[in-house]
């Protein structure tokens, strides 16, 4: 093919493509987040994701299937020790080694890139500003950036990446309280709607050496009267548009039980781990505890009159040390 034919050709695909975006800017940046919710649960996909953090990079490999609203999907590490989920609606399977290279150890999986969205956006409103930031192209493909401005200190913000094309979010930037790239997902390569083979979903482990687990998430409504009814811990004061969605209990081998208060904004996640201590100790909280980040996720382990404490989420340190101050007022309470 000559040159000339090559930038002939160029041009009009360049011209096509801008002329495809007056159309896009029409929709708003709602639009785009509703479409690439609807993109998550109706378009299969095989690609590469590159996951980078201060001090580390991954490399993770999809394989999703949607069919009649089924989801079937495969995600393994492509670095580091291996790891593989495999999904098939409702049902998980994780294998996930320890440092012990136990494949049966429990973990929680991680909500799976491209669907963390809320399935109701409007709870966005209160706490961050959306809007559209021109186009971009990633794996290939051009993309509409989509920023989610937090409107305090207590969230990160998103910058957000779909396919014009299908929706799809192809990649996605968390942003920190000072402008700073706290962790980035990237698809390096993509096949939107392949042809996906049944032994390309199979587990590579056998699944009597993976940790099973039922995903089916019950009803808002429920997840709410549940936390309702608890009122041990009620008392938490979670940062402004977190609200406690659920109350867990975690068996914890033969350390006991661990009761697990989940608190959500629709995006963001802190998550309070509550056990008690075998021997009462006096100590009511250790102020000096450090906050210990890791990408995105921030953690403080404390002591509570006589239980051990643990709050870890994907926000700020300053969402983490609001949650703190409750403990510590509650704990001065009890005396």
């Amino acid at each position: 093919m000559s040159q000339s034919l090559f930038n002939l050709r160029f041009l009009l695909v360049w011209v096509m493509v801008l002329g495809n975006g007056a159309a896009w800017a029409q929709d708003s940046a709602q639009d785009w987040l509703t479409r690439m919710e609807q993109a998550a649960h109706s378009q299969s996909f095989i690609g590469t994701l590159l996951y980078h953090q201060r001090g580390g990079n991954d490399a993770i490999r999809i394989i999703r299937q949607v069919s009649d609203g089924r989801i079937r999907e495969k995600v393994y590490s492509l670095t580091g020790s291996y790891r593989e989920v495999v999904r098939d609606g409702g049902d998980v399977w994780c294998y996930l080694p320890d440092e012990h290279g136990n494949g049966k150890k429990a973990s929680n999986v991680v909500n799976g890139f491209p669907d963390f969205l809320p399935d109701d956006l409007s709870i966005l409103d209160a706490h961050y500003d959306i809007k559209l930031d021109g186009l971009k192209r990633q794996a290939g493909r051009m993309c509409q950036k989509i920023s989610i401005i937090p409107r305090d200190k207590y969230r990160y913000g998103y910058d957000l990446y779909a396919d014009v094309e299908t929706g799809l979010l192809l990649a996605a930037d968390l942003i920190g309280p000072d402008g700073e790239n706290i962790e980035s997902y990237m698809f390096s390569d993509i096949s939107i709607n392949p042809d996906i083979k049944e032994a390309d979903l199979a587990p590579t482990n056998p699944k009597e050496s993976m940790v099973w687990r039922n995903d089916g998430k019950q009803p808002v409504g429920k997840l709410a009267a549940a936390a309702e009814n608890d009122s041990e811990w009620r008392l938490l004061t979670p940062p402004g548009g977190f609200h406690l969605a659920g109350v867990a209990m975690i068996e914890d081998g033969h350390q006991g039980r661990v009761k697990q208060l989940v608190y959500t904004d629709g995006l963001a996640t802190i998550s309070v781990f509550i056990k008690k201590l075998k021997e009462k100790k006096n100590r009511i909280l250790d102020k000096v505890k450090k906050i210990r980040q890791v990408g995105a996720l921030n953690t403080l382990g404390m002591e509570v009159r006589g239980h051990e404490v643990t709050v870890i989420g994907d926000v700020p340190p300053d969402a983490i040390r609001m949650i703190e101050g409750s403990l510590s007022q509650r704990a001065e309470a009890e005396q």
